[in-house]
C-alpha cells in the first residue's frame, strides 16, 4: 500500500501527458485547416514573377536573387523548380559586390528592370554568422543545463542535481 500513492501520481501524470499530447495533435490539424489572412503588404514574390514577367509590368513586387552585375545592379532571380531570369535593379542607393543576395521591393517597369524603393542587401558569410552563433548558443544552454539538471524516471521530471555534472560550483 505505500507505494499505491506514487502508482497514482504516476498514472495521473501519463493521463494528463497523453491528454496533453493528444489535445496537441487536434490543435495542429485544426490549425492546418485556417488559411492565413490577406495583408495589404503581400506582393507578388520570385514564383509569381517569374512564370510571367510581363503580367507584373507596373506593378508592386519583391525580388530576391544574387547579385551578378554591379554597374548597373543585375541579379539572379530563381524561381519555381531551379528556373531562373535577371533583373535588372534602378534605384539601388547602397554598395552591392557581385555574390551579394540582394531583395528588392518595388515597381516592375518591364519584364526585366525593377524600380527600388527599398533594398536589402545581405553578404553571403551573414547567413552562416548567423547560423553559428545560433548552434553555439544552443550548444552553450544545452551544456548548462546537462550540468545542473537530470531526469528523474521515478517523478518523470527534470529536478536540479545536488552537485554540478562537472567544474564544482556556479560562480
Amino acid at each position: 500500500m505505500s507505494d499505491s500513492p506514487a502508482r497514482t501520481t504516476l498514472g495521473i501524470r501519463l493521463a494528463a501527458m497523453t491528454l496533453l499530447l493528444v489535445v496537441l495533435a487536434g490543435l495542429l490539424v485544426w490549425a492546418g485547416t485556417l488559411s492565413p489572412a490577406d495583408d495589404p503588404r503581400d506582393v507578388p514574390g520570385n514564383d509569381e514573377v517569374g512564370q510571367d514577367q510581363d503580367a507584373y509590368v507596373g506593378e508592386r513586387v519583391s525580388l530576391s536573387g544574387t547579385v551578378v552585375e554591379t554597374d548597373p545592379v543585375v541579379i539572379d532571380v530563381e524561381y519555381g523548380t531551379g528556373e531562373t531570369f535577371t533583373a535588372t535593379v534602378a534605384g539601388v542607393d547602397e554598395s552591392v559586390s557581385e555574390g551579394d543576395q540582394m531583395t528588392a521591393f518595388g515597381t516592375l517597369e518591364s519584364s526585366s528592370t525593377l524600380a527600388a524603393e527599398r533594398v536589402i542587401v545581405r553578404e553571403p558569410w551573414e547567413l552562416w554568422y548567423m547560423y553559428g552563433v545560433s548552434f553555439l548558443g544552443g550548444l552553450w544552454v544545452l551544456l548548462r543545463t546537462v550540468r545542473r539538471w537530470r531526469f528523474d524516471t521515478d517523478r518523470l521530471a527534470f529536478v536540479p542535481r545536488e552537485r554540478p555534472l562537472w567544474g564544482g560550483r556556479d560562480a
